[in-house]
Order: C-alpha cells, then sequence, then structure tokens
C-alpha cells in the first residue's frame, strides 16, 4: 500500500501500525485502529469485527460493494458502540450511484460536509489551482467539476445517452396530446433487474416522439405486469385501436400474458443495437424526443446511465438496475409510425354532403406516368 506507507514515513516507531499479511490489514499497537481495503466484498470482509467507535470509508463512492460495505460490514460494528461512520470521497461517476442516496440523506440531516479545491488555496496558490483545472479539460468539464469542486456529475465519456443531460431542460416538458397520433407500448422485461414499460406517441405536428407514461416493477411477475399495462392504457384512455405493443421478452412469457390478461405484445426489434440507440441519441441532441415530467425512471436512467468499464453493456446500479428504460424507449422509437399523417384528407364533420368539395380534394393524387402504363391503347 504505497498510500499508507507515505502515511507513515514520519510515524514515531512506537506508534508504528504493522501490517498483518493474513488478514490484509494495519493494526496499530494499541489495537484502536486498522487500515484495510473494501473495495470489493472480499477484502471488506477482512474488516468485520465486534465493535467499533468510528469507522472511516475513504473513497466509498467508488466500492464496487457499496451497499454490502456499508449496511453488511461498517453500520452493524458502530451499532455495539453507538459509533460513527465518516465517509471521505470524491463524487461518484454516475448520479445513479448508491451513494447518492446518502450524501442526500446526510445534507438533510445536517451531517453533510461539502469542500472544493479552493479551500487549498492557501497551500498551493491561485496560479496553481487554476493551471490544474486548465489541465483538467477547463472548469466546466466533468473532469474539474467531480474532482476539484466535488460534484456530482455523469461523466460524459461512459454516458450512455449524454445528449439527454445536455439538453434536459427542452426534453423533460408536458405537451398537450393531439387527438390522432400513432401510440406504442414497449417493455424491457426483467426480474432480478426492472421490468420498465413505456407509453408513447408521435406528435406528427412537432415531429417529436413523446414518452407520455411508464410503468416500473421490481421482482413482479409478468403476469402482475401485463394486468398494470392493462390498467395504464384504460387510464390513459388507450382502448387499444391501432395500438402497437412490443417487449423484449421470452416469446413464452408474452404468450402468458395474453393469455391471462389479453394484451398481444410482439417481439422487439433488436438488431443493430449500436445503431438504434444512436438514434435515441440523435432525437435526445436534436430535440425530437420529449419525455412527460412525471416519468422519473425514464428520466433517471437516461440522465445517469452509464457504461461499464469494457463498455460492452451497461453499468449495474443498486437502485436503478440495469437501466433498463434505456432500452424500453429505444425500442418505442424504433417500432413508432413518424410517417403517416394521422390526419384525415377533410375536417371532421365536412363531407359532401355537408360541403362543397373540389373534386380533386375527393380522390387521392394520381401519378400521372403509372397512370400511363394502365392506360388502354
Amino acid at each position: 500500500m504505497p498510500m499508507v506507507d507515505e502515511l507513515l514515513a514520519t510515524c514515531p516507531e512506537p506508534l508504528r501500525p504493522k501490517y498483518l499479511a493474513k488478514h490484509l490489514v494495519w493494526e496499530y499497537p494499541n489495537g484502536s485502529i486498522r487500515l484495510g481495503g473494501a473495495d470489493n466484498r472480499r477484502s471488506a470482509n477482512r474488516m468485520r469485527g465486534s465493535g467499533a467507535d468510528r469507522i472511516i470509508l475513504d473513497e466509498c463512492c467508488f466500492f464496487e460493494e457499496y451497499e454490502y460495505v456499508l449496511k453488511d460490514v461498517a453500520l452493524p460494528q458502530v451499532f455495539t458502540n453507538d459509533g460513527t461512520i465518516w465517509m471521505l470521497s470524491t463524487p461518484p461517476e454516475s448520479a445513479m450511484h448508491p451513494s447518492v442516496r446518502t450524501i442526500d440523506e446526510c445534507r438533510i440531516a445536517g451531517d453533510f460536509s461539502h469542500h472544493d479545491i479552493w479551500i487549498t488555496e492557501p497551500y498551493y496558490g491561485k496560479d496553481r489551482i487554476e493551471a490544474f483545472l486548465e489541465e483538467a479539460g477547463g472548469i466546466e468539464s466533468t473532469t474539474a467539476q467531480r474532482e476539484y469542486f466535488a460534484r456530482i456529475v455523469t461523466d460524459a465519456s461512459r454516458a450512455v445517452v449524454p445528449e439527454f443531460t445536455r439538453e434536459l431542460e427542452h426534453i423533460v416538458v408536458d405537451l398537450p396530446v393531439p387527438p390522432r397520433c400513432a401510440r406504442v407500448v414497449a417493455a424491457d422485461f426483467g426480474f432480478r433487474d426492472l421490468t420498465v414499460v413505456v407509453f408513447c406517441y408521435y406528435d406528427f405536428d412537432r415531429a417529436r416522439i413523446v414518452v407520455l407514461d411508464e410503468v416500473v416493477a421490481e421482482a413482479q411477475s409478468a403476469l402482475e405486469v401485463g394486468r398494470r399495462v392493462h390498467a395504464k392504457e384504460r387510464e390513459l384512455g388507450w382502448d387499444g385501436t391501432g395500438l402497437v405493443r412490443i417487449a423484449d421478452a421470452p416469446p413464452q412469457l408474452l404468450a402468458d400474458i395474453y393469455e391471462a390478461c389479453g394484451i398481444s405484445f410482439g417481439p422487439a426489434k433488436k438488431d443493430d443495437a449500436e445503431a438504434a440507440l444512436n438514434y435515441l441519441r440523435r432525437c435526445c441532441a436534436e430535440r425530437r424526443l420529449a419525455v412527460h415530467p412525471r416519468c422519473r425512471t425514464v428520466i433517471a436512467h437516461m440522465q445517469g446511465g452509464i457504461w461499464n468499464a469494457a463498455k460492452s453493456s451497461y453499468e449495474r446500479s443498486g437502485e436503478h438496475g440495469h437501466f433498463d428504460a434505456i432500452d424500453a424507449v429505444k425500442y418505442a422509437c424504433r417500432h413508432l409510425d413518424q410517417h403517416t399523417n394521422p390526419h384525415p384528407r377533410l375536417a371532421e364533420g365536412v363531407s359532401a354532403e355537408t360541403h362543397w368539395i373540389m373534386p380533386a380534394a375527393m380522390t387521392a393524387p394520381v401519378n400521372p406516368e403509372l397512370a400511363n402504363v394502365f392506360r388502354w391503347r
């Protein structure tokens, strides 16, 4: 542990801790302090004990098993001694990390302290700090905001849909629902992960895909989700006429939903997933996507979803699962009819019986070249 060696470089010999290789921890002579790793479950378990007056979790916002370390290892030890836990950390790489909830709870309780790089100005000086900020990409860069100002931001280089956050104020809006529109219900089923169902329509006049509502379920059967979807459709006044339903789920599961609930889902198009995701990102960048403010899970997943280190899949989050709402919206964008004009040729209540209508308006336009093909010779 090079950092520990550096910290102990000036420690007097009688007070210097010893490294216990068997337990992979440092222990001080009086047994009052132990230093060890907690970056994963196995190393955290080595820090278990009968009790502690104070536990300090350093850089805890980057623990792989944050909730396990906090709730299973640390809390039981301070409970027996009426101790405290100090959590010192740079903010996490994603606003969806479970530590963010702890930060909010501590802030409300008055047990939160925030410090940024300017606290070090007496030691490093203004010029050196500004040089570091410039090296980080500028004061507004993700790195500077997180590492030097300790602000909770999602790393743009790892964000699945970075355009959503940049255009957030233009995307999360409450728009009036047009009387005629193409509609789709898109679902991403899970059990260990969340099941997210989104209810979307295409606003032809505004040229926008709108996420109107959502159904979110955790560890619920597909049949129960099917019943909730049916209830939500009735709540929205969607009678099923012209409604498209698609889902990412095994065919047998979809058949069971139809048998039990009478609603049918078709399979979601999953080919060329990268192109589908890129299309979703373009819709956000061009403000062609809108999300109703009540769709809290969709907003949270779109705003906080990040890739894993290999960028092969979405990172998992304790509270938000596998950011399943992103795929649900992605499927909706692929299946929603954005080309058919939903408006009738004649206004409602207008017919040949009530109005004089130009003959050209009563018939479909004719392509003269195509008509010549069938002309009698």
